[in-house]
């Protein structure tokens, strides 16, 4: 699909200079993207929270983005486990108890992990030395960010559900950088 659209936008833009396999990529990861956030629209929909997913998205996507962490071999596996993370939030957030306390346990857990690990990139795409730079520095700044939000909520006392989609997603973003460095360590350990 991103190769019949990248070739239709270089003919129908006239851009013969553009190169197709870069053009391929960048609509790939728009695709991928879209279909990735229709499959939590349509679980959001499916559990009875149709907002929920822009929740979850609000607290996984920025850390996540920037932080790096688990990158599955295929897109099927990616969307199953994003999934799966979704639904485990949805879970834990609709039917545990959360305490005001939550939050700030999800930031400092959340902190500890990026602080030891981001940005963790991808086996195949390694970061180069300005970018490593430039996302550590803001993934720290979403860990800041998010660290006020979890004081503001605890000192108000503040637990609401839309609130615990949005931890949840901090979680997972996190723990993703647990689970892409032990993918990370298995490879190493597979190669020798």
């Amino acid at each position: 699909m991103s190769s019949t659209f990248a070739k239709k936008i270089i003919l129908v833009g006239n851009l013969q200079g553009i190169s197709e396999p870069v053009l391929r990529f960048g609509c790939e990861l728009i695709l991928t993207s879209i279909f990735g956030t229709l499959i939590l629209i349509v679980l959001s929909i499916i559990i009875g929270h149709p907002i929920v997913w822009l929740f979850f998205l609000m607290g996984f996507a920025p850390l996540r983005t920037t932080a790096g962490g688990y990158h599955a071999d295929t897109h099927t596996t990616c969307y199953c486990v994003t999934s799966l993370m979704f639904l485990l939030a949805a879970l834990t957030s609709y039917t545990f108890t959360w305490y005001r306390f939550t939050y700030a346990s999800v930031s400092v857990f959340s902190a500890a992990f990026t602080i030891m690990f981001a940005p963790l990139a991808a086996t195949n795409k390694p970061l180069s030395p300005k970018r490593y730079h430039s996302n550590r520095i803001n993934s720290l700044i979403i860990i800041s960010i998010n660290a006020l939000i979890a004081v503001i909520f605890t000192v108000l006392n503040v637990v609401i559900e839309e609130a615990n989609m949005y931890f949840a997603g901090i979680f997972f973003a996190s723990a993703s950088l647990g689970m892409g460095k032990i993918k990370k360590y298995s490879i190493r350990r597979k190669a020798k």
